[in-house]
């Protein structure tokens, strides 16, 4: 789910809120502050991943995992 979100442009992304809501309609039974701990540490992970290895290496990887 994040993943797709973070392809989407600045003005078609969800927020957090709405993302928590999603999952509460998948049956999460996660706090709100669960879900935006979560998405932070992913967001942090996601930036240093891209600082070390550049975004095309970035891609690459995920490429590869998916196929």
């Amino acid at each position: 789910m994040l993943l797709q979100e973070a392809a989407r442009s600045r003005k078609q992304k969800r927020t957090i809120k709405q993302l928590h809501a999603d999952l509460v309609a998948l049956g999460y039974d996660g706090s709100y502050n669960r879900v935006a701990a979560f998405a932070r540490e992913w967001k942090a992970a996601r930036q240093r991943e891209q600082q070390i290895c550049g975004p095309r290496s970035a891609r690459l990887r995920r490429h590869a995992r998916s196929a």
